[in-house]
């Protein structure tokens, strides 16, 4: 990275380039990284430049989100299939010192079906949500 700006007709075969949205007040609140010309991640900052929600990309397809709390804690994350559908949500928690999930949800064409909070596990039977 040389942190100079690039002319627009360049980005097309520049292998890398990292995109920063600006304001006025809170200065960079967006930054995107295209690798040949493919948005590959994308990040929204929050007031302090922290990223709070960081996205990656497949072939330019969304396939993870991930949320952070100011404190940079990973407070969630979902995963997409190449068709755009999600897959899975995962919540996480703290518990004591350690973080790990507190809520996890499966989907099959954005449908869910199985879910998993705590130690109790539901799955779908057609209309109905069975305890396993």
């Amino acid at each position: 990275m040389n942190n100079t700006e690039t002319p627009t007709a360049a980005l097309a075969t520049a292998p890398e380039v990292i995109r920063e949205v600006v304001h006025l007040y809170d200065g960079v609140i967006v930054r995107k990284w295209h690798r040949k010309s493919v948005l590959a991640q994308h990040h929204d900052l929050n007031h302090e430049g922290k990223a709070i929600r960081r996205l990656t990309y497949e072939a330019g397809k969304l396939a993870t989100r991930d949320d952070f709390n100011r404190d940079g804690e990973h407070i969630s994350r979902e995963l997409f299939a190449p068709d755009g559908f999600i897959t899975e949500r995962i919540m996480f928690a703290k518990y004591g010192n350690t973080v790990g999930e507190s809520d996890h949800w499966w989907f099959e064409k954005g449908t869910p079906v199985r879910r998993v909070a705590g130690r109790t596990e539901y799955v779908k039977d057609g209309e109905k949500w069975n305890q396993k």
